[in-house]
């Protein structure tokens, strides 16, 4: 039921998707275009739209990317994972080696500008974003930040099988739990819900739908890096006893 009413929403958006403007919007279309296309790979009319949406994308990454800011815009703001989970994903199936690389080296540098010195991970503040030249904001942090960023390591680690990808995805996950700044779970075992974000004073208490699906979504993809046949070291990194308690 959930998966036909999930074509049905995407054949109705299908005819837009050429004329968004946005890099999340293309991005985001992407993502959903290559589920849909690993179930129905010889939709030729999807397929031309993935190419269309990637080449956008990857035209943006070009003309806005530097050495030092390999990004898509002259501001670092939301759902910052999906931009080269995108780019990893269209690389790999349209045989674009530059355009993988790219979104590899966007995960890389997005990894280390949201990295404390201490190891865990600070995500984007909305409180004002990361402008180019200026400052990061530390707060507000937002659970969305830290789902995209996983996805996007799981799609980094099925091509490279760098163990790295791991690591940086286990510190996402790791940051719903309390490995964050304030050393303050999102997650609340109690309801079941995910605070909204991460304030100078605390979670946001409110557990909104976003949020606690994001969550969800992130324990899904802890799950999918388990399943991999990957080496027991590797594997270790999750917790199975953090993911059976919230499972």
């Amino acid at each position: 039921d959930i998966r036909s009413a999930a074509q049905m929403i995407f054949e109705q958006a299908l005819p837009v998707l050429p004329k968004f403007t946005s890099p999340r919007a293309w991005a985001y279309a992407l993502v959903g275009i290559h589920a849909y296309l690993r179930r129905f790979g010889g939709d030729s009319k999807v397929r031309r739209i993935r190419e269309e949406l990637a080449e956008k994308l990857f035209a943006l990454y070009r003309e806005n990317g530097q050495p030092d800011w390999p990004w898509v815009e002259d501001k670092v703001t939301y759902a910052n994972g999906v931009i080269p989970q995108a780019l990893i994903l269209s690389g790999r199936w349209l045989f674009r080696e530059e355009m993988l690389q790219a979104g590899l080296t966007c995960l890389d540098w997005l990894m280390n500008i949201q990295t404390d010195p201490a190891g865990h991970f600070v995500p984007i503040g909305n409180n004002g974003w990361f402008p180019q030249g200026g400052e990061k904001a530390r707060f507000d942090q937002q659970p969305i930040e830290a789902q995209t960023m996983m996805d996007a390591c799981y799609e980094a680690f099925l091509v490279t099988g760098d163990p790295h990808c791991i690591h940086q995805a286990q510190r996402c996950l790791e940051w719903f739990w309390g490995r964050n700044d304030l050393n303050v779970p999102l997650y609340d075992y109690k309801t079941g819900g995910c605070c909204d974000g991460l304030s100078p004073d605390g979670p946001n208490r409110n557990q909104g739908a976003e949020s606690t699906l994001v969550c969800f979504l992130s324990i899904l993809k802890s799950n999918q890096f388990r399943s991999l046949q990957i080496s027991s070291e590797t594997t270790g990194n999750f917790d199975p006893e953090v993911l059976a308690q919230v499972g």
